[in-house]
């Protein structure tokens, strides 16, 4: 039985991809560049650094300024643009009502905290870590390990719940159980413990 989850957040808790592409292209657009939104949402689900990786070399640009530029752009997103995915909310009080934990790692920045304060989500997690906190990016387990550790949790009975394939490898590295969130229809390679489609799909395996 899984007793304990560990959210990611972008694409998984919350719908923000469409947002966070626009960002991508509001960024390109101080170079006076314009791309395709939906390449950029598909790359993204690859990963970020991925997508910073192939705009920089495509358009010759220097890539940590354009880092820089996309996360200070993307820090400053309106909260209101993403919202919480449908049974998020359900899901995440079942697992605190059943006496489990829930987390957040994310490669998100702080600006993770506004989108949790805007719709009162901080009462739901037990320790939230972005980016800022200098653990290993997935699929690094640093993390995961760190919160078995730290609130001493069986890895048989935590679920990293995630829509990327680094999600899962950073649970298959970590030894926790593993689930994959198809939120924007994308197939990958690694085979997950959990498979679901739509969020209320977890809540029988809680």
């Amino acid at each position: 039985m899984i007793n304990n989850v560990i959210w990611d957040f972008d694409g998984t808790l919350f719908d923000t991809y469409p947002a966070i592409a626009g960002v991508f292209l509001e960024t390109l657009r101080y170079w006076d560049i314009e791309e395709d939104w939906n390449e950029i949402l598909r790359l993204l689900h690859e990963s970020l650094s991925e997508t910073y990786d192939y705009f920089s070399k495509k358009h010759s640009l220097d890539r940590e300024v354009f880092r820089k530029k996309f996360v200070e752009t993307e820090e400053a997103m309106d909260v209101s643009k993403a919202v919480p995915f449908d049974g998020a909310q359900k899901l995440l009080e079942h697992v605190i009502q059943n006496g489990g934990f829930n987390f957040i790692y994310t490669n998100r920045g702080s600006s993770t905290y506004g989108f949790l304060e805007e719709f009162d989500y901080m009462k739901y997690f037990k320790e939230v870590i972005t980016r800022d906190d200098g653990f290993g990016r997935k699929p690094s387990p640093d993390c995961i390990n760190y919160f078995v550790e730290k609130y001493s949790l069986e890895k048989g009975e935590t679920l990293m719940a995630g829509d990327r394939e680094i999600d899962v490898l950073a649970a298959h590295n970590a030894g926790v159980k593993s689930c994959y969130f198809n939120s924007h229809q994308i197939p990958i390679p690694t085979k997950p413990d959990i498979y679901i489609d739509s969020l209320p799909d977890l809540i029988k395996f809680l």
